[in-house]
């Protein structure tokens, strides 16, 4: 129950993220209150009525009217359970965005969803970092190639990113389609690349993807990695700080979600561990704590993928040193 009601609460707090300008007030209102730092629907909202007539200028009734404009703008609609599967039918976004992996669509029974939340896990040097690199060079292919077609946002923790493995990687995996000069800048020009180095960054700028999303056409938002950000601020070993860094994953987690819901796109998230085979097998899973570890640790596989949903089965996919392998869990019951 009080799950339920913090996830609730974040997604109220996503809303009121949404800026003034999509709300429908005049150009110049916007312009006075952006110079006020009013931009967002929180901003306007947290602002007691005599605030707003001395910023706005207007009268009480005037100021009454918008704060029902901004307050229904930012509100969450009512959706029956039918309602929501009529739309899910009708709707022609794409289901899955295909690894081109066949062992590993296989495992994912398509590839990674969109409208979810994918994290990829796994020790440093196992590919997380080119796979995510592959992921956006797909998003931006064609809908008749497998591709989205769309743009990629990229945000990059530790500076891994490289455009020249990109276009590599490009070349290597679709060499006729990639056989001008043109076709390689059309693609690299659609993947926007952020570099945030600490987890306020991260969050801000998670934040803030909405409008992005709609006006660059993002098809897909990779996050490399999260846990990079989390380790290096977030020492679990002293007091107060897993309470925080658990705060920190879940505000994250909403918002993405949000996101990847809203827009019927898929999110993926590296998270990396520093572990050796003896260290807590919840640890690789920066999005989830606690998680039994049904199987003991062998030398010769090393967990690289997992999916997760707040509502089903978890699905994880252990890379060996021949091929891959997909074992699902149900969740664990107090």
């Amino acid at each position: 129950m009080l799950q339920t009601r913090v996830l609730s609460l974040l997604h109220l707090e996503n809303m009121g993220s949404k800026k003034l300008r999509r709300v429908g007030l005049s150009q110049e209102l916007c312009d006075r209150l952006n110079r006020h730092q009013i931009v967002t629907c929180q901003d306007f909202l947290c602002l007691s009525p005599l605030e707003l007539m001395k910023v706005t200028g207007l009268s009480y009734r005037g100021v009454h009217e918008l704060l029902c404009m901004v307050s229904r703008a930012c509100a969450p609609q009512m959706q029956t359970a039918y309602g929501l599967k009529m739309q899910t039918s009708a709707s022609l976004s794409p289901v899955f965005l295909a690894t081109t992996l066949p062992a590993l669509d296989e495992a994912l029974h398509g590839g990674v969803a969109c409208g979810s939340l994918t994290e990829i896990t796994g020790p440093p040097g196992c590919g997380k970092t080119q796979f995510c690199i592959m992921m956006s060079i797909l998003a931006t292919l064609p809908t008749n190639m497998g591709g989205l077609e769309g743009g990629v946002i990229y945000i990059d923790t530790e500076s891994a990113f490289s455009a020249e493995r990109l276009v590599e990687i490009a070349e290597s995996r679709f060499p006729r389609y990639f056989n001008t000069e043109e076709k390689l800048l059309l693609t690299s020009s659609k993947v926007h690349l952020y570099r945030e180095l600490s987890c306020d960054e991260v969050l801000q700028r998670i934040e803030s993807l909405e409008e992005e999303i709609i006006s660059k056409g993002v098809k897909l938002v990779i996050i490399d990695s999260v846990a990079s950000v989390v380790r290096k601020e977030f020492d679990t070993q002293l007091q107060g700080n897993l309470r925080e860094r658990s705060k920190f994953l879940a505000r994250e987690a909403a918002a993405l979600k949000y996101l990847a819901e809203e827009f019927s796109i898929p999110c993926v998230i590296s998270s990396g561990n520093q572990c050796s085979g003896s260290q807590n097998f919840g640890e690789l899973y920066i999005f989830q704590q606690n998680i039994y570890d049904h199987r003991k640790h062998e030398n010769s596989q090393r967990e690289n993928f997992t999916k997760k949903y707040g509502h089903c089965d978890k699905i994880r996919l252990a890379e060996t040193s021949d091929n891959y392998s997909c074992s699902r869990t149900q969740k664990r019951r107090n």
